[in-house]
This record gives structure tokens, C-alpha cells and sequence, in this order.
């Protein structure tokens, strides 16, 4: 038999103290501390999972959201560089309109006073037309 024991590397007393009782309860306490450890993680693990996704789509919905931004704003430069050049157009067009607003005015005082020197021309001359008559 102690042929046997030494074949096989085993002593019976390591054996029996393997199978202890005792060893085995605190054995068998230590593995259910770790699987009630292995389930609370696994817990933990499946919230962070969920707050990543939650995150996940979140921070899409935000770049989703810059995206449509970024538009809007390309559209908006777009309509203030349409506007800047209406802008343009029409202070061109205003600066027409203010030369031949100056022109039309220079025109009716050039009138005007052509018209005062007819009107003492026939004055002066109806005048005449008097002064010959009464002689």
C-alpha cells in the first residue's frame, strides 16, 4: 500500500485533510462570496452597458443635431452674402437715383429762372406795349 501512496504521489493523510469537513465548508463559503460577487459585477456591468449606450445615442443625436446647425448656418451665410449683394445693387441704384435727383433739381432752378427772366421780359415788354399805346 505505501508502494501504492508513493506510486501515485498521494499520501493519505494530504487526502484526508483535502476532504476536511471544514476545508470544504470554507471552501464551498469562499466560491458563493465569489459567485455573489460575480453576479453583482455582472450587474454593475450591464448598467454600464445600458449608460454607455444611453450615452452612445445621446452623443449621436447631439452630432445630428451640430449637423443640422452647421447647415442652418451654411444656409444663413448663403442669404446674407444674397442680401450683401442686393445691398450693393441698390446702393448703386441709390447713388443713380441721388445723381439724377440733383440733375432734375439743378434742371428746374435753371427753369425757374428762365421762367422769372420770360416773365419780366413780358412784363417789360407788355410795359412797352403800354407806354406806346398811351402816347
Amino acid at each position: 500500500m505505501a508502494e501504492e501512496t508513493a506510486m501515485n504521489g498521494v499520501d493519505d493523510q494530504v487526502t484526508e485533510n483535502f476532504y476536511n469537513s471544514d476545508q470544504t465548508v470554507e471552501l464551498s463559503r469562499k466560491v458563493e462570496i465569489l459567485e455573489q460577487e460575480k453576479l453583482k459585477l455582472a450587474g454593475e456591468n450591464e448598467e454600464t452597458k445600458e449608460k454607455i449606450n444611453k450615452l452612445m445615442i445621446e452623443i449621436e443625436k447631439e452630432r445630428s443635431d451640430e449637423s443640422e446647425l452647421k447647415e442652418r448656418l451654411r444656409e444663413m451665410a448663403k442669404e446674407i452674402e444674397s442680401f450683401e449683394e442686393d445691398k450693393e445693387a441698390l446702393g448703386a441704384i441709390a447713388t443713380d437715383l441721388e445723381t439724377e435727383v440733383s440733375r432734375l433739381q439743378h434742371d428746374l432752378i435753371t427753369a425757374m429762372s428762365d421762367g422769372g427772366a420770360a416773365s419780366a421780359e413780358v412784363g417789360a415788354s407788355e410795359g412797352f406795349k403800354r407806354e406806346r399805346s398811351e402816347d
